[in-house]
């Protein structure tokens, strides 16, 4: 049964980043991946047996993106994850296998990698390319971690013009 309910949180999380694009941006093309990624994602992107482009930028990552946004999204929901102690050791196990996984299907799409994160009574979490933002300035607070910064939601619209033009 825990399967099942991380599972529920999960797709729940993963419609709630959508629908966060959506009121971000004023568009109605954000959308849960029907397959969260299972289909394409990582290890099973070999198997795209011959996949019309755009079905695999559905299906390649939880968040189904307009064709002009640059990024693939991954959506990660956990309890207690990541540790403020292991990030400012740079070397923060979850959030490095998460980013792994998200470049891995970025790569193969040509596009860059963003993770959503959620952990509970911290809120959500966005980690984007630090080289991708041209200005931090007007972000009030972020953590760098390697070649990338943790922005928290409360805060993405204050560099949304950065992230798409919406073109």
């Amino acid at each position: 049964m825990p399967g099942k309910a991380s599972g529920v949180k999960g797709d729940a999380f993963e419609r709630s980043i959508a629908k966060f694009f959506n009121q971000l941006f004023g568009v109605a093309q954000f959308g849960k991946s029907p397959s969260s990624g299972a289909r394409m994602g990582k290890s099973n992107f070999a198997k795209n047996n011959g996949l019309a482009e755009s079905a695999i930028h559905t299906m390649i990552c939880d968040i189904i993106t307009p064709d002009s946004f640059p990024f693939v999204i991954e959506c990660k929901c956990y309890a207690d994850a990541p540790q403020y102690h292991t990030l400012i050791k740079d070397s923060e196990r979850n959030i490095d296998n998460w980013l792994k996984e998200v470049e891995f299907d970025a790569n193969n799409v040509g596009k860059l990698p963003m993770l959503a994160f959620k952990t509970n009574n911290k809120g959500t979490h966005f980690v984007i390319p630090f080289d991708f933002l041209k200005d931090t300035s007007s972000i009030p607070y972020f953590a760098k971690y390697r070649n990338y910064i943790i922005i928290g939601s409360e805060h993405m619209s204050l560099i949304k013009d950065q992230l798409w033009s919406g073109e």
